[in-house]
């Protein structure tokens, strides 16, 4: 009776990333299968498949879900760091996930974290909450040299310990934000020797 376009993929990540929008997340991963009517499991089946396809998502990581909601998707840091470097490789969708996460100090869920602070606006993320687990991965970047991927996560965390939590990745985030202005200082330094 009726066809509606949504708007495309790469628009609509927007709001799942800067808002973590856990119902748009699994929405968009339903959509993914090819069949019609879609289900969830079409959807996982595909995301697994392409998952499988790339180096640093093979061995020990686990797609359960679309949206992180639920405690059922493994991934290590160094997985997602590694997963976030290959996608920074791939012209096709590095634009889209960059303009999707939140932009630390200035919008999103991160728009109050490393506020008025000179990190503010250089570190890109998305976050991950749930009981007992704590989520910040993305990139932080400098001018003249290409983002450095990062992510901190942490599991088993005591009820009550969010705000902590939170406030340890921002100071490593802003650390890793801290030494790369000091290592592109250097590089900007006039030699010493004649």
């Amino acid at each position: 009776l009726a066809v509606h376009q949504s708007a495309p993929l790469g628009m609509l990540i927007r709001a799942v990333n800067k808002l973590s929008s856990n119902f748009m997340a699994e929405l968009i991963m339903h959509g993914l299968d090819r069949n019609t009517p879609v289900a969830p499991q079409g959807g996982l089946d595909r995301v697994r498949d392409w998952a499988s396809e790339i180096p640093p998502l093979q061995g020990d990581s686990w797609i359960g879900n679309g949206s992180g909601l639920y405690n059922n998707n493994r991934i290590s840091a160094k997985q997602l760091t590694r997963l976030l470097q290959h996608v920074h490789d791939d012209f096709r969708i590095y634009g889209d996930l960059l303009a999707s996460l939140a932009i630390m100090g200035t919008d999103g869920t991160t728009r109050r974290r490393l506020d008025q602070t000179p990190h503010a606006g250089w570190v890109r993320a998305k976050t991950g909450t749930l009981d007992h687990i704590s989520a910040l991965s993305g990139y932080a970047a400098v001018e003249g040299r290409p983002p450095l991927a990062f992510s901190v996560l942490f599991n088993d965390l005591p009820l009550g310990s969010a705000a902590y939590a939170r406030k340890t990745q921002d100071e490593l985030v802003g650390a890793i934000h801290g030494w790369l202005m000091a290592s592109t200082r250097s590089l900007d330094a006039p030699s010493a020797s004649p």
